[in-house]
């Protein structure tokens, strides 16, 4: 598919990243950006079925279901993204629904993934406890913090998006959750350089809390 004109607008739902490149197969930068939350699904869940609420484009998704033949994976978001219509895995399928009206039943998925989705919604607190109910095993959250040095004007100060810290995201979570850490952005290739350096800068210790997302794993 050819890739899409460069985009103005950061749209999260989507994943047209900020590097402005759309289209599958990614360029090699932005697939490295996705093969790093992959590798982390791929590590710490539990293989079976999955399902990816609010996949946008489906590219995590394809990239895991790929690497993974046994796992069952099923992308959910509200509307159609042009990039389903690419010929997926057979062991992956997307389907159209919302949030607060998914056709499935409790315990329906081995494991439940959100990644930047819970702050777009009104109620995250009330959602999320619907939604842990659909999984077995692990429900898997991956936000942005913006409360780093890196992002927090561009993030929260301009563009005003509503993003969690890591006591913010415990309390939606409101139970017993391991949160993990990533310092994980798109690098164009002029600022590859100084942008390994920002990523090796945050991978330090006392840095570590500031990192660029959050990733909640708990039990439903």
């Amino acid at each position: 598919m050819a890739r899409q004109k460069k985009q103005t607008s950061d749209e999260a739902l989507g994943r047209t990243h900020i590097t402005g490149y759309g289209g599958w197969p990614p360029p090699p930068n932005v697939h490295n950006h996705l093969q790093v939350f992959a590798d982390f699904i791929n590590k710490h869940l539990v293989n079976g079925t999955m399902l990816d609420l609010g996949c946008g484009d489906g590219a995590i998704s394809r990239i895991v279901a790929t690497q993974n033949p046994k796992k069952k994976i099923t992308g959910v978001d509200l509307e159609p993204h042009p990039h389903w219509k690419i010929k997926p895995p057979k062991n992956l399928t997307f389907n159209t629904a919302s949030i607060y009206k998914l056709p499935y039943e409790d315990n329906s998925f081995d494991a439940v993934i959100l990644k930047d989705v819970l702050h777009h919604l009104p109620d995250p607190e009330e959602a999320l406890q619907k939604i842990a109910k659909l999984a077995k095993k692990q429900v898997l959250i991956i936000e942005a913090n913006r409360y780093n040095p890196v992002s927090y004007i561009r993030m929260v100060k301009i563009a005003g998006h509503e993003h969690f810290s890591q006591r913010k995201l415990k309390k939606v979570i409101n139970r017993p959750v391991k949160i993990h850490t990533l310092e994980n952005h798109v690098w164009p290739d002029k600022l590859k350089l100084p942008g390994r350096l920002v990523d090796s800068t945050f991978s330090l210790p006392p840095l570590s809390k500031l990192r660029n997302y959050n990733l909640a794993l708990f039990e439903p």
